[in-house]
This record gives C-alpha cells, structure tokens and sequence, in this order.
C-alpha cells in the first residue's frame, strides 16, 4: 500500500494536476461512511506521502483524494491533490516536511461530512496537523491547524518532537463526536528522557475538534505498558 500510495501521488504530482480539482458538488446530506469527503453517498480514498516530491523540494510531502463513484474510485477523472503549496493550506513545500505522513478521517466538525486530518510532523517548530472539513464539494479551503502552541495542547513545542507524526480519529469517549490522537515521537519527557515521545489526545466536540480537555499519554502515565528506563534508546526521529 506504501509502494502503490507513493507512485500513484508521484504520478499526479509529474503530471502537473491543478490542486484542489475537485468533484462536482453533490447535495448535503448525513454521510453514510467517514472517508465520504463530500457527502454523495460514496466512500473516498484518501493517500497520504509524505516523501513526496512538490516543486523541486524532496520530501515535502502531498495527499491525494481519489472521489468515489457508484462505480467505485475514479482515479482517472476525479481526484484532488493538496500540498503546503495549496493555497488555502499553512506554510509552503519545504523539504523535509513530510506532509501527509499519516492521514485520516471522521466527521469532526459533526456536518454530514467525513472531515480530512493531514499530519505534518516538519511543518514549523515541533510538528503539526491539519483538519480539512468536509463539504459538499469535498474538503474545505478553511483549514484548522492544531499544534503544541494551541490552547489547551500539552507540551512544548521543540523542533524534534513530530506532533503529527501518527494521526487517528475515533469516538474514544462514546459522546458521539470523533476524537482524535497525535504521536508525537520525539516528545521529550521531564529532564532525563530525551527521545521518551506522547500520544495526545485531542477531544471532539460539536463545534468540531480544538485543544480544549486535550489529555497526553506516555510511558509513565499509570496503565500505559512500557518501561520509562527504556526510553532514551528510542530512535524514531528522522
């Protein structure tokens, strides 16, 4: 799956596909599966890559949205293609960026539509993720970027950390809105545990997805498996 996402992202990258070629708008309704990005009834497919080639910059990373079809995905005619040089999104195709790294879905903003979250563990200082919401015409050009700058997010953010790394939305609390949790991998942990690395959780709400009630997760938080001692030998920064 890597292999196939890195070739066919590469593919539309080469053959200079407008970003944001979107699908044409479909009529709002509650959508039936949460990668179903503009409500038609059809499940999409979404490829991150973040080693991704964008305007010469190696590793700045994309994401490519393949729109769904009663026939199934429609690679060759309705597609989408967003990267930091996407001009809704923050900051611009650097190196090393690593946009799109991991990806995923869940209707976070709770409109009928499945929403877009895009990690990007190089963008800024310390890593950061995108939430794209879901419209009738795909994801939105109004992007809400959460990093460890943002209130209510623990942390601080340091330019080794990759908030973002790992993405993954689910309902962990049963109160019907979708949460979601960030790796960060290269967190550090109090003064001894340099590469000890959290996961934080992000709380949905009916508003959709910010850093309020956000809860942070390591190896010395009780219940969590793993010996903090053990910490200082991780080597998950690129």
């Amino acid at each position: 799956m890597r292999k196939r996402s890195f070739l066919l992202t590469t593919g539309l990258l080469a053959s200079g596909l407008t970003p944001l070629a979107l699908a044409s708008p479909a009529t709002a309704a509650t959508a039936k599966f949460v990668d179903d990005f503009n409500g038609d009834g059809h499940r999409d497919v979404v490829f991150g890559d973040g080693t991704a080639t964008v305007g010469g910059k190696k590793q700045a990373g994309a994401v490519v949205v393949v729109w769904g079809t009663a026939r199934g995905p429609a690679v060759a005619v309705k597609r989408s293609l967003i990267t930091q040089n996407t001009p809704y999104i923050a900051g611009t195709a650097e190196t090393n960026d690593f946009f799109g790294t991991k990806v995923t879905a869940a209707d976070m903003s709770k409109g009928g539509y499945g929403d877009l979250g895009v990690g990007v563990p190089r963008s800024g200082k310390g890593g950061a993720l995108h939430i794209l919401k879901g419209t009738s015409a795909g994801p939105s050009t109004t992007v809400t970027s959460i990093n460890q700058t943002t209130t209510g997010v623990p942390g601080t953010p340091e330019s080794a950390d990759y908030f973002g790394y790992d993405v993954s939305a689910a309902d962990m609390n049963g109160d019907g809105c979708p949460d979601l949790a960030a790796g960060v991998p290269g967190q550090v942990l109090g003064e001894s545990l340099c590469y000890g690395g959290v996961a934080t959780l992000l709380r949905g709400s009916k508003s959709g997805l910010t850093g309020k009630n956000s809860r942070q997760f390591d190896v010395r938080t009780p219940g969590v498996d793993g010996d903090p001692a053990q910490a200082n030998t991780s080597s998950h920064r690129r």
